[in-house]
């Protein structure tokens, strides 16, 4: 089966986003954030509540999740389509 190239870009999303790597470097980016913002309380770009990081998050997610769908769904019609071969 050939894929489109948007198949291919939602598979790579998924393999990513699904990974502890990507786990682990949003872990450091959201410390590195609190921290920095802690320690230059005067020079603070996005002070608590977080307001600029909580946007920056509701954005990823907002674009990360049709692709995980998407990359679910094509896996679901795979698996559906081996099914029906046998």
């Amino acid at each position: 089966m050939e894929l489109t190239r948007g198949q291919r870009a939602a598979d790579a999303v998924a393999n990513f986003m699904g990974s502890w790597r990507f786990v682990i470097a949003q872990a450091v980016v959201m410390v590195l954030w609190f921290a920095l913002n802690a320690i230059a309380w005067s020079l603070s770009w996005d002070p608590y509540p977080f307001i600029l990081l909580n946007l920056a998050m509701s954005a990823e997610a907002a674009f990360a999740t049709p692709l995980l769908l998407m990359s679910q769904n094509r896996a679901a019609e795979m698996d559906r389509e081996i099914l029906h071969k046998d």
